[in-house]
């Protein structure tokens, strides 16, 4: 780069840039233990992007952790407070999203078999269920319509419910565009809305396409199968943004990343690899206003913080 100061260039002329080919977090928070900066296997995390808070389900702990995100790399989270709730102990809460239209927590306890409603400081209003759901897990909250999405890995379903927790459908399956053939969901690890189209997005080994009102459109990606059969790189949490970038998490053989995905074509755009901070169990992601993800990485008891774009 060449720059000058009334037309004579500058002592240390010319400047030499490294550019790494690596992506790692802005920021880190949290680490193993019970104190208030630190987590036991967190699960989850939701972001209300309106004010800014971020809560944390650190299930080990059976609390959620509230945080506001500084400007300040050195401090980027700040403590508010910890949510302690008697529906988050046991170790058996492990799944929470933000509801934009009612400005409430959604909560599932495999435990209990429910999802349980609070408000942002912490305090219960009230917990919804159905006969057949046997083990919730991870959740997402439609931004527009407040629907509701559970995922139920003892019976390898997709729950949905409207926004006052009235059942709408349960999902099971899908089409194989190979073989023609209708196959099981598997293991659910990951769920999310299109905020612009509505569509519901489920990671499943793979990643699956419905529409919002549950029928199946397409698979977008597959993870890799070995000679058995089973996948060797699994796709796990999933989150997208209103430009039609999917981040997934993405489990390989000797490493975990981030992909960041054109939901139009299913493409690669690139990778978050974390070279000097590895990820070792990417379980959530969560999106910012600002082109930032904030990842759970329950293997390090933390959170990280990444630009996408």
């Amino acid at each position: 780069m060449k720059i000058t100061i009334f037309g004579r260039p500058i002592k240390t002329y010319p400047l030499e840039f490294t550019v790494s080919e690596h992506i790692n977090p802005l920021c880190i928070y949290g680490g193993k233990g019970f104190d208030q900066h630190q987590f036991s296997q967190p699960t989850s995390l939701a972001i209300d992007n309106e004010t800014g808070y971020v809560y944390v389900l650190d299930t080990g702990n059976g609390r959620i952790k509230k945080l506001m995100q500084d400007q300040c790399n050195n401090s980027p989270f700040r403590l508010i407070c910890h949510m302690e709730e008697k529906h988050f102990e046991n170790r058996a809460a492990t799944g929470i999203a933000f509801c934009v239209k009612s400005r409430s927590l959604l909560v599932t306890n495999w435990r209990t078999k429910n999802i349980v409603k609070i408000d942002c400081d912490g305090r219960f209003i009230e917990k919804f269920g159905h006969s057949e759901l046997l083990e919730p897990t991870c959740i997402a909250v439609n931004p527009n319509s407040g629907q509701i999405l559970v995922a139920d890995n003892a019976s390898n379903a997709i729950f949905l419910f409207q926004m006052n927790g009235e059942f709408v459908k349960k999902i099971t399956t899908w089409l194989n565009p190979n073989t023609k053939k209708t196959e099981s969901l598997g293991e659910i690890n990951g769920l999310c809305f299109h905020p612009e189209t509505n569509d519901i997005i489920v990671s499943s080994g793979k990643i699956l396409i419905y529409s919002s009102d549950g029928e199946f459109i397409k698979p977008l990606c597959n993870g890799e199968s070995s000679s058995n059969g089973k996948f060797k790189n699994h796709f796990y949490a999933v989150a997208i943004d209103r430009s039609n970038n999917l981040l997934a998490a993405r489990a390989e053989k000797s490493r975990n990343i981030i992909q960041v995905i054109d939901y139009c074509n299913g493409l690669l755009k690139f990778s978050i690899d974390s070279n000097d901070a590895k990820l070792k169990r990417p379980s959530c992601l969560a999106l910012t206003n600002d082109d930032h993800v904030i990842v759970v990485d329950l293997g390090n008891d933390c959170i990280k913080k990444y630009r996408y774009c």
